[in-house]
């Protein structure tokens, strides 16, 4: 899209095709708009997913991947925005559900969260190549001592704050907080009111932060 003139024009971006059968998780546009992230499932057994995360370089078709079998990109399940971009494109932020064993579902609260992972790194490991930031516990039966529940969260454009939609245990009351991207710990709870009975146990999302987290 071009302001000055406000045409349009579509081209196809080499690499960036997902196998067909896959399960597509989501995508982000870097903020030079120089590379494409995106992520999916490929096809398989319930016990066996290869999660796949691919970054495309949009000018000369350039693809990283980095593969796991211990969880997925959170696509469907804490948030509409699984994938998002630190400001000057070194950091990629994935929400990960980890899991593993038998059934799949077994969760594995060590890897499960936002995770950051330098798209640098050459390492295929999608999981050991990255470093959980904050603990998503939007798993039945899993406390957060804090009382508040992270399930949805994104990674500020500045890098060093993530932008957290939770609630409290009961569900009975919810809001916006900013947690340190280095150490996952709160910083500060941006706001909380009760919820609605109708709304009540329901997962919360964040879908935008400035550059502060805010």
């Amino acid at each position: 899209f071009r302001p000055s003139d406000r045409s349009v024009s579509l081209s196809g971006i080499t690499g960036a095709q997902v196998p067909a059968g896959a399960s597509f998780d989501g995508c982000a546009l870097s903020p030079d708009g120089r590379s494409l992230a995106f992520a999916y499932e490929l096809p398989g057994a319930a016990s066996a997913v290869t999660e796949v995360l691919k970054v495309v370089d949009l000018a000369t078709g350039t693809t990283r991947t980095w593969t796991s079998t211990h969880g997925n990109v959170a696509g469907a399940g804490l948030g509409p925005q699984p994938l998002t971009w630190s400001a000057n494109g070194r950091t990629l932020a994935f929400a990960w559900y980890g899991a593993g064993g038998e059934p799949r579902g077994t969760t594995m609260l060590a890897t499960t969260g936002l995770r950051l992972l330098n798209v640098a790194n050459p390492s295929p490991g999608l999981v050991s190549s990255s470093r959980r930031s904050v603990h998503l516990y939007n798993v039945a039966g899993h406390p957060d001592a804090l009382g508040f529940v992270p399930a949805s969260a994104i990674l500020a454009p500045g890098g060093q704050v993530v932008a957290a939609a939770g609630t409290n245990q009961a569900g009975t009351a919810g809001g916006f907080a900013e947690f340190s991207a280095v150490s996952g710990r709160r910083i500060r709870t941006l706001w909380w009111k009760p919820l609605p009975s109708a709304a009540a146990g329901r997962a919360m999302t964040v879908l935008w932060a400035s550059a502060s987290g805010g």
